[in-house]
């Protein structure tokens, strides 16, 4: 906590449990704290062996009544001096011990602010399989990325899910297992293991690492044990329709469209380039070639696109045409090409950002 405050990082602690007194104006039963509340991390000192932490609840009230608080006798005129705290039990600031902390904080948030060196490139795991055994399959990044730097730095790699907010993760791309691995390209052509972070079912992962100079392979990681983990409730029922009786695209096929944008969206322009809309093309099996002339004047004019791409909203609106035009079951084998079943549930293949945060030199 010194070094992030050092650092000049923004940092904020939760307390356990659900708030009922904030707004009520009640009183509360734990050392003046408020269950399920944020609070603001001001200050992180070390004096005369002292860890102290300074707090400041949102709210202007319900502060710390405990030792190093406002009014508490610990607060020498030795540590005062050094510390300078402004001790008032009305602005919602209040100091408390790191060992106290840590018992009535379950959370610590920390937002890296930083003039970071910044790269996000998206990614995908696909289901394979085995070419020597048709009976075996496993689940693995389609690529592998590779770094090359001139002098050292301290890195940050993560693999980040898509957000539970958006629609039909939950329901349809539920989090799965990712991990990431660093190894050192030798110069003699060997390998050797750098870091990994071990897997985790959570939205994102990252590994924090220091890099000398040299070559770098890194390996986004899962088990692909959970991209089957179809709800049993979606087999029971009919076809997830595409299309409302409005003949608008239905919640779940935007939420799939929406997510067919991102695994193309390679480089997170916010729009699908002729060479990636071209790749999408392909998949779906259409028979002509699209050429850059066919790209600009089909899509680019015909949808919402910009100068160099159509956009998401251009997508969904190709699709949603497409399936007036060809017809459902047309559209529904374009979906099954990119993995999707009858209720547009994906166990093929799963998309994921993959960061890269820097500070040169080291």
């Amino acid at each position: 906590m010194l070094t992030f405050d050092d650092a000049g990082y923004l940092l904020s602690a939760s307390t356990p449990g659900e708030d009922r007194w904030t707004e009520a104006g009640g009183p509360n039963k734990k050392g003046g704290l408020v269950p399920g509340h944020a609070y603001s991390v001001i200050r992180v000192v070390d004096a005369l062996g002292h860890k102290l932490i300074n707090i400041r609840n949102p709210w202007g009230q319900f502060e710390w009544d405990g030792d190093w608080g406002d009014s508490s006798p610990l607060w020498t005129q030795e540590v005062i001096d050094i510390v300078q705290p402004v001790l008032d039990d009305k602005d919602g600031t209040f100091w408390m011990s790191f060992d106290d902390f840590i018992k009535m904080f379950t959370c610590l948030n920390v937002c890296r602010v930083r003039n970071w060196q910044e790269n996000r490139i998206r990614g995908k795991f696909l289901r394979i399989t085995d070419e020597q055994d048709s009976s075996s399959e496993y689940v693995t990044s389609k690529w592998y990325y590779e770094l090359e730097l001139q002098e050292a730095a301290e890195m940050f790699i993560g693999v980040h899910q898509e957000d539970e907010r958006i629609q039909g993760v939950i329901t349809r791309r539920p989090l799965i297992d990712c991990g990431i691995c660093v190894i050192k390209v030798e110069e003699d052509g060997t390998f050797q293991l750098v870091e990994f972070e071990k897997l985790g079912r959570e939205r994102q992962v990252e590994l924090q690492v220091r890099l000398e100079p040299g070559k770098y392979i890194v390996f986004p990681l899962t088990t692909g044990a959970l991209i089957t983990n179809k709800p049993a409730t979606l087999s029971e029922q009919p076809k997830t329709p595409l299309l409302n009786e409005e003949g608008q695209l239905t919640k779940a096929f935007s939420g799939v469209i929406d997510e067919i944008f991102r695994k193309f969206d390679l480089f997170i322009g916010r729009e699908l380039s002729f060479t990636e809309f071209k790749i999408l093309y392909n998949i779906t099996g259409s028979i002509t070639e699209l050429t850059q002339e066919d790209f600009e004047r089909d899509f680019l004019k015909k949808y919402c696109s910009t100068r160099e791409g159509i956009t998401q909203r251009g997508l969904r609106d190709y699709f949603r045409d497409s399936v007036k035009t060809l017809g459902e079951d047309a559209v529904r084998g374009w979906l099954s090409k990119l993995g999707y079943d009858e209720h547009l549930f994906n166990s093929e293949s799963r998309g994921f950002t993959l960061t890269f945060h820097s500070v040169f030199p080291f």
